[in-house]
């Protein structure tokens, strides 16, 4: 029996998991295969010209998290969450595991409307986009268009500016 299971290991997460393994016995769940959430995608150009980069802030957050108090499972979803009197049980892909207490930090997740076009080939969302330049260092191309302007989008477009890619047109659908 743990005393606080976390869901979710990006930044909320793992800082959580970093602060309570001190004096708590923590098991920190994630689906993905390595801490950091979106952080790991991140990468901004400062005023100043240097690179902010999400991903060595998330190997940073990863390398502060050993601690005898503390359980990773990566790699492992989810699957159902039973809360009882006394404690929580969570069922996942590699076990069940149960917990005075529960934290759950799932984070952000792109919600795209259903557009004309959305499922052809070399239409992804500004997300994707995001984790094929700044985490797979792969180009999704040489030229694209945005379409809808908010903060995301915004500091996506100045992250392909980075890797080269021509937008050639940004619009509200």
């Amino acid at each position: 029996m743990f005393d606080v299971i976390i869901i979710g290991a990006g930044p909320a997460g793992a800082s959580a998991a970093r602060i309570l393994m001190k004096d708590k016995k923590v098991l920190l769940l994630d689906e993905y295969y390595r801490i950091g959430g979106r952080l790991i995608g991140q990468l901004y150009e400062e005023n100043n010209g240097s690179i902010w980069n999400g991903y060595e802030k998330a190997e940073t957050l990863s390398d502060d998290l050993h601690h005898p108090h503390l359980t990773v499972k990566l790699s492992t979803s989810v699957t159902d969450i039973q809360h009882f009197k006394e404690y929580y049980r969570i069922n996942t892909t590699k076990g069940n595991f149960e917990s005075k207490y529960l934290i759950v930090c799932t984070g952000a997740q792109e919600l795209t409307p259903a557009l004309p076009g959305a499922t052809l080939p070399g239409v992804m969302t500004v997300g994707a986009a995001q984790v094929l330049t700044n985490v797979q260092r792969v180009a999704p191309g040489n030229k694209g268009a945005i379409v809808g302007v908010n903060v995301l989008s915004s500091a996506i477009l100045s992250e392909l500016h980075m890797a080269n890619i021509e937008i050639k047109s940004m619009s509200i659908p």
